[in-house]
């Protein structure tokens, strides 16, 4: 089904699907040992403690995540019908930065007020195959 016909998400069901995400973490954390969490948040290095947590959580044996983009330009494909998994990315407001920056450029310090998150989704290289390139095939 492509994007133009798949119904939009209201704005309270995102935020429900968020909300479910952040309560699964939490069980995960309070079954998941010290040690084990610590070697996520070491595994999946580039991301936050809470999404290194989140990727271990959906997919223990990850080993290497990225964006769907950010496979295509490292070569690899993600494969028809993976399903990814799902992080939570910063969305930053536009309207809060630039009233962060008049502040700094007034000399002025402000705090910013509360960041907010959409789902994202990343794919392990296993969801992946290299893509083919062009003259090499048989």
């Amino acid at each position: 089904m492509s994007n133009a016909t798949r119904p939009r998400k209201t704005t309270e069901e995102r935020r429900a699907q968020v909300a479910s995400l952040r309560d699964r973490l939490a069980e995960f954390e309070a079954m998941t040992e010290a040690g084990l969490i610590a070697e996520y948040l070491a595994r999946f290095d580039g991301y936050s403690p809470r999404n290194a947590k989140l990727i271990a959580m959906q997919c223990p044996a990850a080993t290497e995540v990225r964006g769907f983009r950010a496979w295509l330009d490292a070569g690899r494909c993600v494969r028809k019908g993976e399903h990814g998994i799902q992080i939570l990315a910063p969305m930053p407001d536009r309207k809060e930065e630039a009233r962060v920056q008049e502040a700094a450029e007034r000399g002025e310090e402000t705090e910013r007020k509360g960041l907010r998150c959409r789902l994202a989704y990343v794919f392990d290289i296993a969801q992946t195959d290299p893509l083919e390139v062009p003259g090499s095939g048989s």
